[in-house]
């Protein structure tokens, strides 16, 4: 058996394969190469050690068996991939064209208590956040609007991913596709599996984030891991104080079920009030009973006007309390603003606000309405409690 057969004899043999059409082809376009006849080719100035190397016959059948093997194992010559010099204009490229991701935030342990983990979705254009507690987050490109876990709408403003995108956004413009100032940057570590880069944070946040990593896919260029290290001056207490000098972990997930186009709407049909009742303006004390709120029985409340200024409309102002199942009656909060037709946040979270001390948190919305009666409204209240603290989860 001659050399090249015991060439093509070991390469099928080996355990690590490719495909077999490729492997095939380039076997047999190598094995072609080396029967045919040998031309003679034109002296150069100056020696080639490429050439000197391959006049000898065996050392040239052994060149040949590496390209071979290497084919099979699937390595990589001079012109092939370099992924150490991988720009980041490649990663926020690959970045665009996804639709649909699921992602984590988290702090570091020793900090979970004062900063909160949640989680979200990103889809069909759209970005759903929900708290730790519950609490939503919905932002349809056009408008951001959160939500309690009752389903009770708070706060809202302008979208936060308009004009720039959801991956833009979270990485506070690294994976924006026109961010110039990183488009060459490389990466800092490559491993067989993660290109690692290393930015620094933004001119407006440089007083209290020290750097940021983040980790993508080797081969999908996907950001998997965005971390950042937070900086905090002890002396002159510039940065973030519930952060000090730890770090915070953004993960990003694309293996997660999708969810169906339905759960990026924001509610829109909340529960009925726990309890409903008539107060005069300027009146006595009434209660009005509450059901279906576990632990709370009654509101106590009281409505009265007060003049701003000369020719102004008059404010309104409530005195509000709670009465538990058990007989027990908050502290009365006094000189509450209640604007009529508008959701009418009162909370009462402080051990203060209870006789005994203990730690209660109601959370309630009353909504003014006018009646067919001069003076006189109809209240409708929504109302939670809660017995722990975020503190003790």
């Amino acid at each position: 058996m001659g050399p090249i057969d015991e060439i093509a004899k070991s390469v099928k043999q080996l355990r690590y394969k490719a495909s077999v059409e490729a492997c095939d082809r380039v076997l047999a376009n190598v094995l072609r190469t080396l029967q045919e006849p040998k031309e003679q080719q034109p002296a150069e100035i100056q020696p080639n050690l490429w050439r000197i190397i391959m006049k000898s016959g065996m050392t040239k059948l052994a060149a040949a068996a590496v390209i071979v093997l290497g084919v099979y194992l699937g390595l990589h010559f001079i012109g092939g991939p370099d992924l150490a010099n991988t720009a980041w204009a490649d990663v926020t490229s690959r970045v665009a064209q996804v639709d649909y991701v699921h992602f984590l935030f988290t702090p570091e342990p020793r900090y979970h208590r004062t900063v909160r983990p949640f989680e979200g979705w990103y889809g069909h254009g759209k970005v759903v956040t929900r708290s730790w507690l519950g609490n939503m987050t919905y932002d349809d490109g056009q408008t951001c609007q959160g939500f309690d876990r009752h389903n009770i709408a708070s706060r809202k403003g302008p979208s936060e991913i308009k004009d720039r995108g959801f991956f833009s956004w979270i990485s506070k413009g690294l994976l924006a596709e026109d961010n110039e100032q990183f488009t060459q940057q490389l990466p800092a570590r490559v491993s067989d599996d993660f290109l690692v880069y290393r930015f620094n944070p933004p001119e407006k946040d440089r007083n209290w984030i020290d750097s940021i990593y983040i980790t993508v896919g080797r081969n999908s260029l996907l950001p998997i891991q965005l971390k950042t290290y937070h900086k905090y001056d002890h002396e002159t207490g510039e940065g973030i104080d519930d952060m000090k000098d730890g770090y915070t972990l953004l993960i990003f997930d694309y293996e997660a079920p999708e969810k169906p186009p339905e759960f990026f709407e924001r509610p829109t049909v909340s529960e009925p009030p726990h309890g409903r009742g008539q107060v005069v303006l300027n009146g006595e004390e009434v209660m009005i009973e509450v059901s279906g709120a576990p632990g709370i029985k009654t509101l106590v409340m009281r409505l009265y006007s007060e003049d701003l200024q000369s020719g102004a409309d008059p404010a309104l102002l409530a005195d509000v309390a709670f009465i538990l199942d058990d007989g027990l009656r908050s502290i009365t909060c006094e000189r509450v603003k209640i604007r009529p037709h508008g959701p009418n946040k009162i909370g009462m979270g402080s051990v203060n606000n209870w006789p005994d001390k203990k730690y209660r948190n109601i959370s309630s919305t009353l909504i003014l309405k006018p009646t067919d009666k001069q003076n006189t409204y109809l209240i409708e209240v929504s109302c939670w409690l809660d017995t722990i603290r975020e503190g003790d989860i």
